[in-house]
């Protein structure tokens, strides 16, 4: 809905959607809420799991792969309910970021990032959250999509990631891969030049 509302205030009426993570679930709801909106979908390792694992059409192995998720969020509010707000996101990190957590953790720490994302840890872990794990995404609101959709993974990213990319092919058959190079689930921190040029690419 903020999306939404942004692009109506900028006055536009037709544009491209990048989303990465829990952005890529933003970008996906927008185009379903707004398909005239939407011209075409890339979507950076899409936070699909959850949704995925809900479904009665998801595999097992989203349900497994959502479990281990939950079982290291669990850690992570555990962290946060003691009032350690840094050490909790910082666990998040390590939990979703995998070998590259110190590097990720670095970066965002020399931009001042972490220290916004310290900041906002209460909206992000009691709101944004909760939020994402009561969203829903079936095969037949998949079938909703009729924009062309590019799918963007790590080749180093961890195989959950490869597993909502398998499933996100099957549901959403128009959509396209593209692997990088060099990244894991933080690409975007990671090779920003690299995503830039091959979503160029892909558009043009």
């Amino acid at each position: 809905a903020d999306a939404r509302a942004l692009l109506a205030e900028l006055g536009v009426e037709r544009t491209h959607v990048v989303g990465h993570s829990l952005g890529g679930v933003i970008g996906v709801q927008l185009a379903l809420d707004e398909p005239g909106t939407v011209q075409s979908l890339v979507l950076l390792e899409p936070a699909l799991m959850g949704a995925i694992a809900k479904s009665q059409a998801g595999p097992e192995a989203a349900a497994q792969s959502q479990q281990e998720f939950r079982e290291g969020m669990a850690r992570v509010n555990e962290i946060f309910e003691t009032g350690d707000r840094r050490g909790a996101l910082q666990a998040f990190l390590e939990t979703r970021a995998g070998g590259a957590f110190r590097e990720v953790l670095d970066w965002l720490t020399t931009t001042g990032e972490f220290e916004q994302a310290v900041r906002d840890a209460d909206t992000f872990l009691k709101v944004e959250m909760p939020a994402a794990y009561a969203w829903s995404f079936t095969p037949e609101e998949a079938r909703r999509l009729s924009q062309p959709v590019l799918s963007i993974l790590g080749v180093q990213s961890p195989e959950r990631a490869q597993k909502v990319h398998q499933i996100l092919r099957q549901w959403v058959p128009q959509t396209e891969e593209l692997k990088l190079e060099n990244a894991e689930h933080a690409l975007p921190l990671m090779d920003p030049p690299g995503i830039a040029k091959a979503i160029a690419g892909w558009l043009a």
